[in-house]
């Protein structure tokens, strides 16, 4: 920004233009003033070489003066005022334009942009506004994605424990729920593929929806299955209840979805799901050209497994989840089952409902 293109010059400026039409107002004051008393002074110089003026004509003359005075100091004012007034306009335009997108960013819409190129002050700072706009509108859009795996409500939890989080990875306690369409695979082939997909986003958009609804995560999408969280980013207190809860209402929303597919002549859906807490590392896995925010440890191992066992409509839960829920749920003790890839047997918990 040059010397001679920012505020405190243009200022300056406009302070002399008006400084010098006052004084242009005074110099006149003070010459026609100088006038009237010489004309004042006249009638006896006058009456001495007998031109005859009589003093009644130089009081009018007199009188006109003052009036032309008059009429010049205020015409120099008014001039002096408007120019002020139209500069004041020029430097007011973008302070307005800048409130109007304060205000609009404080109602949160953020797809603001004032377009104006100047080089003074007002000029940066309506760059620094549009910058700030642009950054905001870019994390909306990012926490409104955000919000497409977690609830609102659990988003603004994260936002306002953020220093908290460890994204590099830390340990931590979380139940984790797999969900598993079951035999998905002889289910697709009797669909045209159109209708496969339609019934993905469906049968999506239903359990999603439920997991948002308990304060879950949606960690990812694996083919038919949905893989989420509970306690991970922020564990809420009760995540083990709140994941036995969700199961058991996504359930539900199968069995409302299987009604209108039966009035529609297509085939059913079914849904086997498992659940288990433990310690986990959560945190972005990845590379640097992509990465996501998940879970990985034995315990992830042992929810995938218990949904895997789960028969069309159950649920199964692992003893950890049981003993943190056993007050709350009814649940069916199953026999020790060994699961893949462990060698020793675990308890197992058919989920039957909340009690």
């Amino acid at each position: 920004m040059g010397a001679f293109s920012g505020l405190r010059f243009k200022f300056a400026l406009v302070l002399a233009l008006f400084s010098g039409f006052l004084m242009l107002s005074v110099m006149i004051l003070l010459d026609l003033q100088m006038d009237s008393i010489s004309i004042a002074e006249q009638p006896v110089r006058l009456g001495e070489v007998h031109l005859g003026l009589s003093e009644e004509v130089l009081l009018r003359e007199v009188q006109a003066v003052r009036d032309r005075l008059a009429a010049l100091s205020l015409a120099a004012l008014i001039g002096a005022s408007l120019f002020a007034y139209l500069l004041a306009g020029f430097y007011l335009r973008p302070v307005r334009a800048l409130v109007r997108g304060v205000k609009a960013i404080g109602e949160g819409n953020f797809d603001q942009h004032i377009d104006l190129r100047r080089r003074d002050e007002l000029g940066i700072l309506t760059g620094a506004f549009n910058d700030m706009a642009t950054s905001l509108r870019e994390k909306n859009f990012i926490q409104s994605n955000f919000e497409l795996c977690v609830s609102k409500p659990l988003s603004q939890q994260i936002l306002e424990h953020r220093d908290e989080l460890k994204l590099g990875g830390e340990e931590k306690e979380v139940t984790i729920l797999f969900s598993d369409i079951r035999r998905f695979t002889s289910l697709a082939e009797q669909l045209p593929p159109a209708l496969v997909v339609e019934l993905l986003n469906d049968y999506f958009t239903r359990v999603i929806a439920v997991v948002m609804q308990n304060e879950g995560m949606v960690d990812k999408l694996m083919g038919d299955s949905v893989m989420a969280l509970f306690g991970a980013p922020i564990s809420l207190g009760n995540d083990s209840l709140r994941a036995v809860r969700c199961a058991l209402e996504m359930q539900q929303a199968v069995e409302v979805f299987n009604r209108e597919r039966s009035a529609r002549n297509l085939p059913p859906v079914e849904m086997g799901i498992g659940i288990n807490t433990g310690a986990v590392i959560a945190g972005n896995i990845g590379s640097a050209a992509r990465m996501e925010y998940t879970v990985i440890g034995d315990s992830v191992n042992i929810a995938a497994r218990l949904q895997g066992l789960a028969r069309p409509g159950e649920i199964l839960i692992s003893q950890a989840t049981y003993l943190q829920v056993s007050d709350r749920v009814k649940a069916t003790a199953m026999e020790t089952m060994t699961l893949k890839g462990k060698t020793r047997t675990v308890a197992v918990y058919r989920l039957e409902g909340l009690r």
